[in-house]
């Protein structure tokens, strides 16, 4: 099938000069059977794209090389997160959107990041 993505030009990451609809790579996580829900956004790199990160809820411990996996049968490299963190519920507002800029936040205090 042929799936239509519409959205807001903010959900979009630049990477390798590529654009990648963040609901893209939400939707494919959302299938792997671990992740209970997730978000993706995109984090500015060094080369002036922007990395990946995908922030999930999982249903128990998290094996990140498999979430990875599921993401490289069912998206084109570039899509692929680099970074996946386990979170235990995802920022929302008073309406119950997703906050992605504290999701940003949280990525820039993480260790390792």
């Amino acid at each position: 099938g042929i799936l239509h993505l519409t959205g807001r030009a903010a959900e979009m990451i630049k990477r390798g000069g590529l654009m990648i609809h963040a609901q893209e790579v939400e939707y494919v996580l959302s299938l792997h059977e671990a992740v209970v829900e997730a978000a993706v956004v995109g984090i500015p790199d060094d080369s002036q794209d922007e990395m990946v990160v995908a922030f999930i809820v999982a249903r128990g411990p998290v094996n990140e090389a498999q979430i990875i996996r599921h993401c490289r049968q069912n998206l084109a490299g570039y899509k692929v997160p680099q970074r996946i963190l386990a979170v235990s519920s995802l920022p929302r507002n008073t309406t119950g959107k997703i906050v992605k800029a504290a999701l940003r936040d949280i990525y820039r205090v993480e260790p390792g990041s």
